[in-house]
């Protein structure tokens, strides 16, 4: 297996990328990647372009690999719309699938930290996949099972949704801090 695949394995989640560099830094692993050089279309109007006007700098993280934080810097294009009666001159090229406007964290992070299991059964069967398993051995299903257990052991962080106001007083009306507007007698 050459490099380039072998990162396209571990970084599968990343193929919407051009992954230029790996490297081992205080114990994460740095991804330097970058978009692809192609055509996208404007969000306002919809005119295809792959003109640059600039460059746009983001870390991001993403899932762990070999039990190391991950963290990709990203360099995103800022696009030229060339449609003259577009009211949008420019652009940040944004990344379906991989990265929603203005997060820091992967949409498969996102959904490991809310679904782990199917995260990594998804990269497990991947990884099979690209191994050329045709039928995979009791070796690689234990493996899998044993991944899943450690995954299942890991505590749940409660989500905002799930909070509780438990103990907490009614709301006032007018705001929480019952502020509303005063009413002359």
């Amino acid at each position: 297996m050459d490099v380039d695949s072998l990162v396209g394995t571990v970084f599968s989640g990343l193929s919407a990328l051009v992954v230029e560099d790996v490297a081992e830094s205080g114990g994460m692993v740095v991804v330097t990647a970058r978009t692809r050089d192609v055509a996208v279309p404007c969000p306002v109007c919809g005119t295809a372009t792959a003109k640059a006007h600039g460059y746009h700098h983001r870390a991001v993280k993403d899932v762990p690999v070999d039990g190391r934080q991950v963290v990709v810097h990203l360099r995103a294009r800022r696009l030229v719309c060339q449609a003259r009666s577009c009211p949008r001159q420019t652009f940040r090229e944004q990344v379906p699938g991989l990265l929603e406007r203005h997060q820091r964290r992967t949409v498969r992070l996102v959904r490991m930290g809310n679904n782990g299991e199917a995260v990594l059964s998804e990269l497990i069967s991947q990884a099979v996949t690209l191994a050329g398993v045709p039928n995979p051995s009791p070796r690689w299903t234990e493996l899998a099972d044993l991944a899943l257990i450690r995954v299942r052991l890991i505590p749940d962080r409660p989500s905002p949704e799930a909070r509780t106001t438990e103990g907490c007083p009614p709301a006032r009306e007018g705001g929480s801090n019952g502020g509303g507007a005063m009413r002359a007698s």
